[in-house]
């Protein structure tokens, strides 16, 4: 048997997939192909992508299996096209957009929080960001059910 870094390497660019995906649902590429299929100016001028990054981008998501690409037109995958197009009721892209607005974040800082002697769980994280008022009504809440 011999060993490869292969699976280290995997994970360690592991992002790279994830954060193109959650880009192209922020910026509604699978929602705009739901509606046509279309050509790189069309999709470009629809989405306000820049012409230099449009082209890596699109293709990069067709290298991950999340749009097609045939004679230079780009359109949904049958998967991204029922659970990433906001006008049907199984689009799940809520949960990827609730993810890279408010998770990719805090674990793009684990090395710094982990470092730390108070590092913050995601419940404390929540408490510090909760208004006022809301925290008040949790500790009595707390209290009470003493």
């Amino acid at each position: 048997m011999s060993i490869t870094p292969e699976n280290i390497l995997k994970l360690g660019m592991g992002f790279w997939a994830s954060k193109t995906l959650l880009s192209a649902v922020e910026l509604g590429v699978f929602s705009a192909l739901a509606k046509a299929p279309a050509d790189l100016e069309t999709l470009r001028t629809k989405l306000g992508l820049h012409p230099r990054s449009a082209r890596d981008f699109l293709d990069a998501l067709v290298a991950l299996k999340l749009l097609q690409r045939e004679d230079g037109i780009y359109r949904n995958t049958p998967d991204t096209g029922f659970f990433l197009d906001k006008a049907k009721p199984s689009y799940i892209g809520g949960l990827l957009e609730m993810a890279n607005a408010r998770l990719y974040g805090f674990w793009g800082s684990l090395p710094r929080r982990c470092a730390r002697a108070n590092c913050r769980t995601r419940a404390s994280m929540a408490e510090t960001r909760s208004p006022p008022s809301m925290r008040r009504r949790r500790r009595c809440a707390a209290f009470s059910a003493r």
